[in-house]
Formats: C-alpha cells, structure tokens, sequence
C-alpha cells in the first residue's frame, strides 16, 4: 500500500511538471510570435514610410528640378517611367557617390534610399548609371523588371529631367541578374 501512495504522489508531481513545462513552452511562443509581429511591422512601417516621404517630395516640388536643387543642392535631375511606381528625384555626391544608398532626399536613413548617379559618373555628360534599390514591395526600381517583357519595353521610355530640360530615353535592352552569386555579368 505504502509503494502505491508512492507512485500516485510521483504521477501528481510529473503531471505537474509537464503542465508547468507547457505553461514555459506556451509563454515562450506568446513572446517569439510578439517578436514576429512588432519585426513584421518595422518593414512595414519603413516601406511606408519610404513612401510617404517620396509623396511629400513629389508634393512639395512637383518634379521641378530647379526648386529641388534650391533645398538640396546634391539633386541633379528626377526619373520617371510611365505606368510604372519610378518617380524620383536623382542624387549626386561625387565625393561620396554611395550616400543616398540608405539616406531619403532630405539626406535622414531610409532603407530604401534615394536613386543617385554612380561613381565616375558626370551629370552633364551622356553616359551614367543611376543605382536604386528593388525593394520587395514593388517600390523604387522593382518596376524595371517590367521593361523585360517586349512589349512593355519597346512602347514605354524612361523620362530623365535636368537643368536642361528633359531627356528621354528608349530601352535598348533589359535583363535581370542575380548578383547574390559569384556567376553574373560583370559590366
């Protein structure tokens, strides 16, 4: 009799011990989806953000390239493509050509950036790499991989406006490469 109190008070305590074990593993779950939930809203609020800020731009100057150099003198043009989300203002900063690689028009951290001219590029000249970020929501220059269907690229042009006025710009060709490899062209 003595052995069965024994094991009934042994079986209490185990079950005990797995309900207390559940309570942990439930709590801990609680936290990590918490976690999830608030790192899930950071990218959305710096997608919106992003956003919010190129719409202010856009309000604020209209596109006019000589009002954008007035507040920042490091704007040297602004880039459009029709039926497309690219609408921006295009940076310079020849001492520092990777600035605006994280920086917003106002020169402040934002993921997504702000489209500017690469290294030895010169803004008067007529060869140049303008770098943006593709980011996952489809904005900045996630829409030139529309210019790889044939018939969105040989019926749509990329719109560049400067101090000279504006210039246009046929697509000659269009592809998509994955630089996260070591096997890509090397321009």
């Amino acid at each position: 009799m003595g052995s069965k109190m024994a094991s009934g008070s042994k079986d209490k305590k185990t079950g005990k011990g797995k309900r207390g074990a559940l309570l942990v593993v439930e709590i801990v779950c609680v936290i990590v989806a918490l976690i999830c939930i608030w790192l899930i809203g950071q990218e959305i609020y710096k997608y919106w953000s992003a956003d919010q800020g190129f719409k202010n731009v856009v309000q604020t100057y209209d596109r006019d390239v000589d009002r954008l150099v007035t507040d920042n003198p490091d704007c040297v043009g602004w880039i459009s493509a029709e039926d497309t989300r690219i609408d921006y203002p295009v940076m310079f900063t020849p001492n520092d050509p990777e600035f605006y690689l994280h920086r917003n028009f106002e020169g402040e951290y934002s993921a997504a950036g702000t489209p500017f001219m690469g290294e030895g590029s010169d803004p008067n000249g007529n060869s140049f790499i303008i770098y943006g970020h593709h980011m996952n929501d489809g904005s900045m220059f996630a829409d030139l991989l529309k210019f790889d269907e044939a018939e969105f690229g040989t019926t749509h042009t990329i719109n560049y406006k400067t101090f000279d006025g504006p210039r246009t710009y046929p697509p000659i060709a269009c592809w998509y490469e994955d630089l996260t490899g070591s096997d890509y062209y090397h321009y």
